[in-house]
């Protein structure tokens, strides 16, 4: 960090001005920086990636809850046993609410081919979702790969009895069983993994599902639990990952 912020001292918040997440706005958003990932290309260039969380002159957060984070990316070269950075991104991505990015992790998706991957998401109502992006890392720049792609969604806060509902209880009372719906009774999870293919040097992202959701019989209107248990595949194509195989269960909300 402090190779690329000279004036970081690490025992307070490094605050940088970034233009907000809007590209046809021209608000400035105060961030609060912080190390989140160190990729190494090659023996002598690494990349470290930075989390922004919104934040106050201080340094307090004060995203609100419909605003994202920042994550930014520097590139640095060893030059006589020593780091100097060569490339600057102050901001490679907006994404997450409350003013933070989400969970930050680094992947291959092939031979030489480094990546950020971004698990981000929001609650509201009682609502949760939570997204996947795939931000290839190059030798000077962020490439944005797979953008949002749904990783999980919930709705256990929604409705009264819905994660009885889901856990398989028989007791519900009439007016609350009649109350859940496809719509606001559902628990998936997904977790996502780099396939690697032998006919090319980016491997396939796959997200495995599981989880319960509410179905309704379009003919009796019966309700049950559908056990979910399925995957979807992104394949890369031209310049980033698009759909090529499965099914994404998760609800829009």
């Amino acid at each position: 960090m402090q190779e690329a912020f000279p004036d970081w001292r690490g025992d307070h918040p490094y605050l940088v001005s970034l233009a907000g997440p809007d590209p046809k706005g021209h608000d400035v958003k105060m961030v609060a920086m912080s190390p989140a990932q160190v990729l190494a290309l090659d023996a002598t260039h690494r990349v470290l990636a930075v989390t922004g969380t919104i934040s106050d002159d201080a340094g307090n957060p004060a995203g609100s809850h419909a605003e994202p984070g920042n994550l930014g990316a520097y590139w640095f070269e060893l030059r006589g046993g020593r780091w100097f950075v060569t490339h600057r991104r102050d901001s490679i991505l907006w994404q997450g609410s409350n003013g933070e990015v989400g969970t930050v992790k680094q992947a291959d998706l092939g031979p030489r081919r480094r990546a950020l991957i971004v698990e981000s998401g929001w609650c509201g109502q009682g609502y949760c979702v939570v997204g996947l992006d795939v931000l290839e890392i190059g030798s000077d720049a962020a490439s944005l790969v797979l953008a949002d792609a749904a990783l999980s969604s919930e709705s256990l806060g929604v409705a009264e009895g819905c994660k009885e509902m889901l856990e398989g209880a028989k007791d519900l009372a009439p007016a609350t069983s009649q109350a859940l719906t496809p719509d606001n009774c559902f628990d998936i999870g997904g977790k996502w993994r780099i396939a690697p293919r032998a006919d090319s040097d980016r491997g396939d992202v796959v997200i495995d599902f599981d989880g319960q959701e509410l179905v309704e019989d379009p003919a009796t209107h019966a309700k049950s639990v559908h056990n979910v248990a399925e995957s979807v595949v992104f394949r890369y194509s031209g310049d980033g990952y698009k759909q090529s195989d499965g099914r994404n269960p998760n609800h829009t909300v």
